[in-house]
């Protein structure tokens, strides 16, 4: 099976502290703790996110499951990666109004 690493995918996996080349075993997990440290909202991490969970969750899960599954089928990224926002905008489509208006990040 072949590594990938930032040179053969010409992009920083995992970026941050680490750097360039690192395997993106370590990165996803060493990201995502980073997120629960940081209490983000791009892991849920916001209050009153309960009334809400079922409909937000669900959505990155199910990019999540789609890429896996072309992957598997030995799909290549690019072709995934354009598939992947034709997904997301069905999935927005099932959110309620209440859920898209929430949590709204303020003014930079």
């Amino acid at each position: 099976m072949p590594t990938v690493t930032a040179s053969t995918a010409n992009v920083p996996l995992g970026g941050g502290a680490a750097g360039w080349g690192e395997p993106a075993a370590r990165a996803v997990p060493r990201g995502r703790r980073a997120e629960a440290e940081a209490v983000s909202l791009r892991i849920g991490l916001v209050e009153g996110c309960d009334r809400f969970t079922g409909q937000l969750a669900r959505t990155p899960q199910t990019v999540f499951e789609a890429v896996g599954r072309e992957t598997v089928k030995g799909c290549k990224p690019g072709e995934v990666s354009r598939a992947a926002p034709a997904l997301l905008g069905d999935r927005e489509e099932l959110l309620s109004e209440k859920v898209l208006n929430y949590a709204v990040r303020g003014a930079q």
